[in-house]
């Protein structure tokens, strides 16, 4: 089993009773020491959220998003192997092969740079946590029944 690094972006953009919480990071899928409850319950702490409701839905938007990833990735394995039937035996496929959404953390940043960002860069990175007054959770309420489905 590959078990190199897999990241992959995460995108949040939640509202959950009064909080709108708007956040991208990145995740690695090969760490199995991560876990999304455990992150959204440290998010919690962080940005002060004591909406209960807040932590679950945070963990749920993570898992989907890692499960559509792996469907993904999986889905274009599969098409890869049935493209090369004629060929014998096992071939080992890296997700930068099977156009799976990993990303090359190598190829954002200039090899002399470094991942982390500058403390100039961190307020443009940090999480949008937005609590709703009762009038402003109505009307976004009201938005999203006007929208065709």
């Amino acid at each position: 089993m590959h078990t190199g690094e897999k990241v992959v972006p995460i995108k949040l953009d939640l509202q959950v009773n009064h909080t709108v919480i708007k956040d991208q990071f990145f995740w690695d899928m090969n760490n199995f020491e991560g876990d999304p409850e455990e992150f959204a319950r440290t998010f919690c702490e962080d940005m002060k959220i004591e909406d209960p409701e807040v932590g679950p839905a945070i963990a749920i938007a993570i898992r989907e998003q890692l499960y559509e990833i792996a469907k993904q990735g999986v889905a274009s394995v599969r098409e890869n192997r049935t493209n090369k039937k004629g060929r014998r035996g096992m071939e080992h496929l890296s997700a930068s092969k099977v156009g799976s959404p990993a990303l090359d953390l190598g190829k954002l940043f200039d090899p002399d740079g470094s991942i982390q960002r500058g403390k100039s860069e961190c307020d443009a990175f940090e999480p949008i946590v937005s609590h709703l007054s009762n009038e402003e959770v109505d009307a976004v309420e009201a938005r999203e029944e006007r929208l065709p489905r």
